[in-house]
């Protein structure tokens, strides 16, 4: 199981986003997402969900994080970038997941 224990908010800013500018692993390979706001299990393991809510934790979908998120910070603004790639994300396996583009000016 792969578990991520993170503040709901980083500066001001939601963790919890539709969209990530730039992706470091799979959305797929975290199992649990545990912030001080509540926890939310990956919709496939439904397994941990239910081990999860039997043990009385505040377990919530995560569409309700990210709204309790925007409630307290607002919504953030998206992110211009340029086309000038940066940096090139492998994954532990060497597979490209992604690359990081400049921000635009």
């Amino acid at each position: 199981m792969t578990l991520i224990v993170a503040n709901l908010l980083w500066g001001r800013l939601p963790i919890v986003k539709d969209n990530v500018l730039t992706a470091t692993t799979p959305g797929e390979t975290v199992d649990v997402l545990v912030t001080e706001r509540g926890v939310t299990i990956y919709p496939s393991r439904r397994d941990l969900w239910e081990k999860v809510t039997a043990a009385g934790l505040p377990v919530k979908d995560i569409h309700e994080l990210k709204q309790e998120a925007e409630k307290i910070a607002g919504t953030p603004q998206a992110v211009k970038t340029g086309d000038r790639i940066v940096a090139v994300v492998e994954y532990r396996d060497g597979t490209v997941i992604d690359v990081v583009s400049q921000v635009a000016e």
